[in-house]
């Protein structure tokens, strides 16, 4: 008989877990997700069966926050009628993963707790709220079967039930990758807002306009029409809705660096786990960060791109730097994707980490 997996989040179904949904696709396992169905997007054909309880999301945060509570509710209901008709139950961030430990209390079905976000810090709540939603997430954490983080960074004091799988991305050469002289281009992907450097990248270009620029992403209607004005003026960068990751990956591979810049002021970003520091490493491609967050010291220890400050300033002259030489742009993409093959090639890890978790132990 198929085991049953369901898993849990808050919007539809996201690169990273779509990459161990299709991990899990075969005849071992039936697949079920429960989510938020915020777009109408064509959605994972290896899900035997979809549970909408929310559909479409308010754009202001205000009534986004009530919407949360809606959706707890009704998934905390959901997991009380529906419990016994799945052998696991994988819930991803507090939003799902909270409602599913006051289910769990009720009526015993234990969880995997998978922490893309940590929620008290994403969010600009009051202390006294974010200490108390710290300290449940504490409480869900305990008693889940295991927790899941994106990075080290992320591990709270004395926790012991958990393993990391990291926002690597699947091999899009395949294995079969030869390094090629880069052209004068840098990518800015994934969510384009103003805490991760948006503007900062926009002084950047109208100073260097023999550089080409790719944008390629979501973004709220301010930094759009940012983007749009600057497109009327400088014609050396291209914009781009988003994608799906191998798409981007099509009109990437050939940039000389990618962007990953994180607002150091927030706390979240300061652990940030970014998908793009992966993306380079497997792409063979220079990442491009800034100073005051974890990351930039991974960076600057195996010598896979360089750190620049968060705003735009005369540090970033080492941008220009590094795209003059042809040696170095090689050096330090090669250093990325041998580590990427080595360490943090996703079917791998999925082996060793993810799949294991449904063989050893039933929920």
């Amino acid at each position: 008989m198929k085991k049953k997996i369901l898993f849990i989040k808050a919007s539809n179904i996201d690169v990273r877990t779509q990459k161990f949904i299709n991990s899990l696709k075969g005849n071992e396992y039936q697949l079920y997700f429960a989510g938020w169905k915020r777009e109408n997007i064509i959605e994972n054909s290896n899900i035997f069966s979809y549970f909408w309880l929310l559909k479409h999301a308010p754009s202001q945060k205000p009534f986004l926050v009530g919407y949360y509570l809606i959706w707890m509710i009704k998934l905390f209901f959901f997991l009380l009628r529906n419990h016994k008709k799945f052998d696991y139950i994988y819930s991803i961030n507090f939003e799902c993963a909270f409602p599913t430990f006051l289910a769990y209390k009720i009526t015993k079905k234990q969880y995997y707790y998978d922490i893309f976000d940590e929620f008290a810090i994403s969010y600009k709540f009051p202390e006294k709220i974010k200490l108390l939603i710290k300290k449940i997430d504490k409480r869900v954490k305990n008693n889940a079967t295991t927790v899941i983080h994106v990075d080290q960074n992320r591990l709270s004091k004395n926790e012991k039930n958990y393993i990391i799988i990291q926002n690597t991305p699947v091999d899009f050469y395949n294995k079969n990758y030869t390094y090629k002289t880069p052209k004068k281009k840098i990518a800015i992907t994934g969510w384009l807002v103003e805490r991760r450097g948006v503007y900062s990248i926009t002084k950047f270009i109208k100073n260097n306009p023999h550089i080409h620029f790719i944008f390629i992403g979501e973004s709220p209607k301010q930094i759009q029409y940012h983007l749009q004005n600057i497109i009327k003026q400088y014609t050396n960068i291209t914009l781009h809705p988003y994608l799906p990751q191998n798409s981007v990956f099509e009109l990437i591979n050939d940039v000389s660096a990618i962007f990953a810049l994180y607002d150091p002021s927030i706390e979240i970003n300061r652990k940030a786990a970014s998908n793009k520091l992966y993306d380079a490493m497997m792409l063979g491609i220079p990442l491009i960060t800034n100073r005051g967050i974890k990351m930039a010291d991974y960076v600057v220890d195996n010598n896979i791109g360089i750190v620049v400050d968060y705003s735009y300033n005369k540090s970033w002259d080492s941008i220009i730097e590094l795209l003059d030489d042809k040696s170095n742009l090689k050096e330090k993409g090669l250093n990325g994707r041998d580590i990427y093959t080595k360490e943090f090639e996703f079917n791998n890890i999925a082996k060793r980490k993810f799949l294991p978790l449904f063989r050893n132990t039933k929920c």
